[in-house]
């Protein structure tokens, strides 16, 4: 048995470099709050961090919205016994509240406090088929030309990145589509190719994107209507392969697991909850849709545990969206941790994660 001795909170503030397009405004800084949490057990106290990091324009809450949440918690939570053994759902019900950010921060804490108690890395805390290493998707962002220059310098291949995912929606359609069709020219043709409209367009729109990639084979387009009550007829008439980003935040679970149009499922968990993640993954298994994990601009903190919820997650490797650590031009930790592409090994950025602040 192990019981939560404390719990404090560490708001933080790291500028993103250059600055970053969320919901139509340039964000520069990313606010965010690191939790705390310190468990007594048999052999002694262990702690772990966790990264309650809204994200401005998607979240429903703001950083001080969840931090204030959490505060309302910590009478109700210290003293509060955890079996070694919790289930996930077990875990859940001891943290309350319904801010999805907050939730994360603190169910990542805990469990990293219980994998340092048990001895093992957290991903294998949460899964006894971790996998050892994650390989991520590069992220391309700006104008097309900005896109085509960046990709041209990108290592991709067999000792690269092996899929890239590039947004979309921002510029001129057929100027977009230009640009992947001479990216997809460039890189070797095992490169899997992601695009992500984050709904920016209508059908008129994204049938003149689709027509001008000119058959250029890509993996998926992440929401690419306005309208996602359209979606599903959209892709039926293309027959272009869609993924459900914004919709796996809208729908429940049994909801989602019958969208089995879509290709994939790209999970924020930050923007979910940590041991939502970890339910979600289960109860859309029977989709036969691939789950990708994907970040939201957090702390190393924060990646850290997206890293270890992508090596847990799902029956098989697929690339995932953790290629956010270099807009941070700092971090909460120094030296900072191992989370740059093409993958990530997961023992080592385990030993790298710092047990304290």
């Amino acid at each position: 048995m192990a019981v939560i001795e404390t719990i404090t909170l560490h708001p933080y503030a790291l500028p993103l470099e250059p600055a970053v397009d969320l919901g139509g405004s340039s964000v520069s800084v990313r606010n965010g709050c690191l939790v705390r949490v310190e468990i007594r057990h048999r052999s002694g106290l262990t702690s772990g961090l966790g990264d309650i990091a809204p994200l401005p324009h998607f979240s429903r809450e703001s950083v001080s919205e969840a931090q204030a949440a959490v505060d309302a918690q910590i009478p109700n939570l210290a003293g509060r016994e955890i079996p070694v053994s919790s289930s996930h759902r077990d875990l859940q019900r001891v943290i309350a509240g319904e801010y999805p950010s907050a939730r994360f921060g603190l169910e990542q804490a805990i469990t990293t406090a219980m994998a340092r108690h048990t001895g093992v890395p957290l991903s294998a805390y949460l899964s006894e088929t971790a996998r050892d290493s994650v390989p991520l998707n590069a992220l391309l962002t700006g104008t097309p030309d900005e896109i085509v220059a960046a990709g041209a310098e990108l290592d991709v291949g067999e000792n690269g990145y092996r899929a890239v995912k590039i947004k979309v929606g921002r510029h001129d359609p057929a100027e977009e589509a230009a640009a992947v069709r001479h990216l997809h020219g460039v890189w070797d043709e095992d490169v899997e190719i992601r695009l992500d409209a984050n709904r920016a367009w209508s059908s008129a729109d994204a049938d003149e994107f689709v027509a001008a990639l000119n058959d250029t084979p890509i993996s998926y387009i992440e929401e690419p209507l306005a309208d996602a009550s359209q979606l599903r007829s959209w892709a039926g008439k293309t027959g272009v392969p869609v993924a459900l980003d914004e919709t796996t935040r809208e729908l429940s679970a049994d909801e989602l697991a019958r969208q089995t149009f879509a290709t994939a499922f790209v999970i924020k968990p930050s923007l979910l909850g940590f041991l939502r993640t970890l339910d979600l993954a289960s109860e859309v298994a029977s989709a036969g849709v691939d789950l990708v994990v994907s970040s939201a601009y957090e702390s190393g903190i924060g990646l850290a545990g997206l890293a270890a919820l992508a090596a847990a997650i799902g029956p098989r490797l697929i690339p995932a969206g953790l290629d956010t650590y270099r807009r941070l031009s700092q971090d909460v930790v120094d030296p900072r941790l191992p989370i740059g592409g093409p993958s990530i090994h997961i023992p080592a950025l385990w030993e790298a994660l710092p047990s304290d602040l």
